[in-house]
């Protein structure tokens, strides 16, 4: 799972610089530095369910850290069969 932060500044017009980090319920799962003021953090190895994910800004030289507000995402599990092995191409049983 990819999701995506975007920092804006409160005010002026300077690019915030510094990190994101991705954490639910105080452990950080993912940790990606600020490009143009987005961060592509990646996740992976998620249970199953609904988890809440806080992203938090590090904050740089002009512009103070802040931190989201908890950002709900439900996880499913797809099975998979893998295609007909004896006539390739043909969808799976």
């Amino acid at each position: 799972m990819q999701l995506n932060a975007v920092v804006k500044p409160s005010s002026g017009t300077s690019m915030p610089a510094g990190t994101v980090t991705l954490s639910e319920g105080g452990k950080t799962l993912a940790i990606a530095p600020l490009a143009s003021g987005a961060a592509r953090l990646s996740l992976t190895r998620l249970a199953p369910g609904t988890h809440f994910f806080t992203a938090e800004f590090s904050g740089d030289n002009q512009h103070e850290g802040s931190a989201s507000l908890p950002l709900s995402q439900i996880v499913v599990t797809v099975n998979c069969s893998p295609a007909n092995p004896h006539n390739p191409g043909a969808p799976a049983k």
